[in-house]
């Protein structure tokens, strides 16, 4: 069951006036479909996250109040507007999101079903691939090193400050530390890692963390 602070028709023309006070060219939205499709895509996120604010494994919540959540599904409007060709909006609701929440992500870079975007103020994710269950916190940059772009697996955990860039390939259930510094590495499966590249720490994590923030299917 899906509980939310606004119903469908009423988010549509919220988020519309949002839109239209920060971008007041006059251009003509089709905003239904897109939010319908995004708020379906929040609301299997919602389901995995563990945290109360999120809902309790049975009831999904939605606030469109809350940061974190708004931050989500802003994400997934811009890349549903683009999958459907809808570059103008898709803009529009990357630059909206980037305006509220100071966070950066491409409306054409595919983030995962799942994901916990836990108070990303600041937050870059460029182009990578990026595995399903991560976790990303404030501060947090993913980026090209010539060309080169980071992959990651399931599960991975980043922490305030972390960078990981170039032809890095961070393995499933990797928690990377605050601060690190992670430039054309490769982190195994299952590590903890902290430092910067060349200098790397990584040693065996004592718990996964993944199994604390998601409920993992």
């Amino acid at each position: 069951m899906l509980r939310r602070s606004l119903e469908h028709d009423a988010l549509v023309a919220y988020l519309s006036r949002q839109l239209a006070a920060t971008f007041p060219d006059e251009v003509p939205l089709v905003l239904d479909a897109v939010v319908r499709e995004a708020m379906d895509r929040t609301a299997h996120c919602f389901a995995s996250v563990r945290h109360p604010a999120f809902g309790d494994g049975e009831t999904v919540v939605f606030d469109h109040l809350h940061g974190d959540q708004y931050t989500t599904f802003l994400y997934y409007a811009s890349n549903s507007a683009w999958r459907a060709g809808d570059e103008t909006l898709a803009k529009k609701l990357f630059l909206l999101n980037k305006a509220l929440s100071g966070f950066f992500c491409m409306y054409d870079t595919e983030l995962p079903p799942v994901m916990f975007l836990n108070h990303p103020l600041g937050t870059v994710i460029g182009r990578g691939t990026y595995g399903n269950y991560l976790l990303v916190t404030q501060n947090v940059t993913f980026g090209k090193d010539r060309d080169a772009a980071p992959v990651l697996g399931e599960g991975v955990i980043v922490y305030g400050g972390a960078l990981v860039a170039g032809a890095s390939r961070i393995g499933d259930g990797v928690t990377i530390s605050a601060n690190a510094r992670i430039v054309n590495e490769a982190v195994p499966s299952d590590s903890l890692v902290a430092g910067s590249s060349p200098n790397l720490t990584i040693k065996p994590r004592k718990r996964d963390l993944s199994e604390y923030f998601f409920r993992r299917e």
